[in-house]
């Protein structure tokens, strides 16, 4: 049995497209340990994964650093990969005990510097798209991609936790911090909506695909949706609903990632700005309309070039945005 073993010291977005690499291993090596040194971000989401065999948080502590560094030792991988560049992760994986190691990295410096470490380092500036880098390290294990090893979550039923009492057919528009003036990036073009202005959308939304529609939030304050709480009748905690063209807007709000992610999984179409949750639309194969930055389109293409049944649209004043969104459904 090969062991193989994974940093990923950052956040559930970024695990997420590693998470192809993962399925398309056990595809190939049924009979693999996969093991993955996690941060307290994504842990716990991480150690619900069936294609994960072990998870590690990496510590916090000094103290408890040592110990994770000499327990590592004492196991020998067949495959370690520094997924997150990181240079605790890059420090761990050069002293760990391995048959191959490999390095991303979009730092030139590590690929001039580190090539002696590992056997292969993945310099990101020069592949078109992750999806590139993942295949490129199959490669390497001789192993193939398939396009199945993009269905990341199939045979992962308990993954996410239900949410009750949600219509057959919905769409999905997330609501998130990314929406609204300095809550995200004060150097992004804003797109923040009134409350009048996002209500209107919403029934345009409803009006234009003749479904329900969630709309699901971040988890940080949001006056425009204390506001929509307001117009809207409370159903029960963090859930808000109006009856529209004979159709229910569902306002479901400050919900954990692994309920988000069980409302993704069940929806016709999701509209939100880049994120995971447009990760998780596109491992689910949902109809997605994604909305982001023009001037960062190259950095975005690298996550998305795998994305299926996918749109996007750049950031701009809300009201071109919300009809650019209706003429997409």
């Amino acid at each position: 049995m090969n062991s193989y073993l994974f940093f990923r010291t950052d956040r559930i977005g970024d695990f997420l497209m590693s998470s192809i690499l993962l399925k398309s291993i056990k595809n190939n090596d049924p009979n693999s340990h996969i093991t993955v040194v996690a941060s307290n971000k994504n842990f716990f989401f991480i150690k619900k994964l069936n294609i994960v065999d072990e998870v590690i948080e990496y510590p916090s502590n000094p103290f408890k650093k040592i110990f994770f560094f000499l327990s590592l030792l004492k196991k020998r991988y067949y495959l370690t990969v520094a997924l997150d560049g990181k240079k605790r992760s890059i420090f761990n994986s050069i002293l760990c005990r391995s048959n191959i190691k490999i390095l991303i990295t979009n730092k030139e410096i590590y690929k001039k510097f580190l090539s002696f470490f590992f056997s292969l380092i993945i310099y990101s500036e020069s592949y078109n798209s992750k999806i590139e880098e993942i295949k490129k390290i199959l490669n390497i294990l001789r192993f193939s991609f398939d396009e199945k090893d993009l269905n990341i979550f199939s045979n992962e039923e308990n993954l996410f936790s239900k949410k009750k009492n949600l219509p057959d057919k919905f769409n999905v528009f997330h609501f998130d911090e990314k929406w609204l003036t300095g809550k995200y990036r004060n150097d992004y073009t804003q797109i923040e909506p009134s409350t009048e202005e996002l209500l209107l959308f919403l029934k345009l939304i409803v009006k234009n695909t003749d479904l329900n529609l969630v709309v699901s939030t971040g988890i940080f304050f949001n006056p425009v949706v204390e506001e929509l709480k307001l117009i809207f009748t409370k159903y029960s905690k963090d859930d808000f609903r109006l009856q529209y063209n004979n159709k229910t807007i569902i306002l479901l709000t400050s919900l954990p990632f692994v309920k988000l992610g069980y409302v993704t999984s069940k929806s016709s179409l999701m509209i939100a700005c880049h994120g995971s949750l447009s990760h998780l639309a596109s491992a689910f194969n949902i109809k997605i309309i994604d909305i982001f930055e023009e001037r960062e389109r190259l950095a975005y293409y690298k996550w998305i070039a795998h994305f299926r049944n996918y749109k996007f649209i750049y950031r701009t004043d809300f009201n071109i945005l919300s009809k650019t969104i209706i003429n997409l459904l």
